[in-house]
């Protein structure tokens, strides 16, 4: 098969994968729709997808780690010049502050989880005493 063949199969196929593929959305879309018509507790949008979530979330940490990686890689794969030392400290200090970025993030998720939670209690007690302040008078 020549060239142009080949060019003129490939067309062929991604418009035809193409329009199944938005004939398949479609109809997912519409199943949603009636399902979300019979039983209105079912939201219109659906869940994201795990491996979008877990982009969301971990998405810029990978990114800066494969980033160090990169410098890393280059630096070990060249002769020791200035330029492959800056390399490899770019790496580490790439590598130092995706784990940083990480675990600082965990940390202040978790104080505001606590805070969150001391700040229902401290309105439970404040409404309590209110309560109490206003039976007294």
């Amino acid at each position: 098969m020549t060239l142009q063949l080949w060019i003129a199969l490939f067309g062929i196929l991604a418009t035809s994968v193409t329009g199944f593929g938005v004939a398949y959305l479609h109809r997912k879309q519409m199943r949603q729709i009636e399902l979300h018509r019979t039983d209105s507790s079912v939201p219109l949008k659906p869940l994201p997808h795990p491996f979008a979530t877990f982009l969301r979330k971990y998405g810029a940490d990978l990114f800066t780690a494969g980033f160090g990686i990169f410098w890393l890689v280059r630096g070990f794969n060249s002769p020791l010049t200035h330029q492959a030392v800056l390399d490899i400290a770019l790496g580490v200090g790439n590598l130092v502050l995706s784990m940083v970025s990480v675990i600082t993030v965990r940390i202040l998720d978790f104080i505001l989880i606590v805070a969150k939670d001391s700040v229902e209690r401290d309105m439970e007690i404040f409404s309590e005493l209110e309560a109490r302040i206003s039976q007294k008078s």
